[in-house]
């Protein structure tokens, strides 16, 4: 493992710019995942819930059959030779990336202002949602407020840091961009200054595609992680990012999650920029990982926080965890090797 740390204090002040300019990182909705069943992903044992990559040599196990989520299409896998996502789902390779090539933002992280937590960069169901933010302890109330194309909808005065929509307010239009302000009761508004946080009601139209690939989900027999899993995949893949967030939390209050989907919850709470809740999560990933010795699980939690540190500003950190997730994965084989060369390069920053 190479040893950086003469160059960290002399570009820790860096921090900002190298987390806003010098490395995008896209968030990639994984091409497919496995829900059902269990497969060999380039010789290694994969089992639900597990990612799938369009670069995998998969095979399944014992002829037993495999059911695979592919872009929000269930796939039955039956294949008794070697083969690839191109072979049964090829839509698979095209990458789906949200708003082009991202740059991660710092999101989430001043605990001192009122940040909006739900809902944030996403698509809704409900024109109605939920309201919450960051708590301020120095804060005896809040001013809370709508705002749409034309400036202010509504406003409403709130003593906790969440709200229900207002009962005499009309509902939010679908299609259209609105944003949430808090200010507390000392004047700090919730303004983060990142561009993007909007949310809107998605149209008729829409809402009927994710209800059929839901009705499709609902009609196969997996578990309840599995079906948990799969629900906040194909929400994912609609932009319906709160949708996602809460399936999984609401499932963690009555079962153990294991580390794919905790990083999966990571992962949704990064894309929405919250960025705190994002490291709480792979830490959970991390930890599961460690548990069940899962050395793949370990180097995806390694990489997704070493990125979040650098995004959180803290670059010692950062380079310890991508350093144990290269080391990882240069030890592994075929692919999977190659992911540590490319965090090598990654790495060459702090050089």
């Amino acid at each position: 493992m190479k040893v950086r740390v003469a160059v960290v204090a002399s570009i820790a002040f860096l921090a900002p710019m190298i987390s806003t300019a010098a490395i995008a990182f896209p968030f990639r909705i994984p091409p497919a995942v496995l829900i059902w069943g269990q497969l060999q992903l380039n010789g290694q044992a994969a089992s639900p819930i597990s990612d799938i990559d369009y670069t995998h040599q998969i095979q399944t196990v014992g002829g037993q059959t495999a059911k695979i989520l592919c872009r929000g299409s269930l796939r039955t896998i039956d294949r008794t030779s070697t083969f690839t996502l191109d072979d049964v789902c090829p839509e698979a390779a095209q990458t789906i990336e949200r708003d082009g090539v991202e740059v991660p933002l710092r999101g989430g992280n001043d605990q001192s202002i009122p940040f909006i937590i739900s809902p944030r960069k996403t698509k809704l169901l409900s024109s109605r949602p939920f309201i919450s933010w960051n708590a301020v302890e120095t804060s005896d109330f809040y001013s809370v407020t709508l705002l749409g194309p034309e400036g202010r909808v509504w406003s409403r005065t709130s003593e906790s840091a969440e709200m229900p929509y207002p009962s005499d307010e009309s509902s939010l239009e679908e299609g259209v961009n609105y944003a949430i302000k808090v200010t507390t009761s000392l004047g700090v508004s919730s303004d983060e200054g990142i561009p993007g946080l909007a949310f809107s009601v998605m149209s008729q139209d829409e809402q009927r595609q994710v209800e059929m690939a839901m009705t499709q989900l609902s009609e196969n027999g997996l578990t309840a992680e599995a079906k948990a899993y799969a629900e906040a995949y194909t929400y994912q893949n609609y932009g319906l990012l709160t949708e996602a967030i809460t399936i999984f939390e609401s499932l963690e209050q009555n079962i153990s999650l294991n580390s794919d989907s905790y990083h999966f919850l990571g992962s949704l709470y990064e894309e929405v920029r919250l960025n705190y809740h994002a490291r709480d999560f792979y830490l959970k990933a991390l930890e599961i990982a460690e548990e069940q010795k899962h050395e793949i699980a370990k180097a995806k939690a390694f990489y997704s926080l070493g990125n979040i540190h650098i995004v959180l500003g803290n670059i010692p950190k950062a380079i310890s965890y991508l350093e144990q997730s290269q080391e990882i994965y240069l030890a592994l084989e075929g692919e999977e090797s190659r992911r540590g060369e490319i965090i090598e390069n990654q790495l060459s920053i702090f050089q």
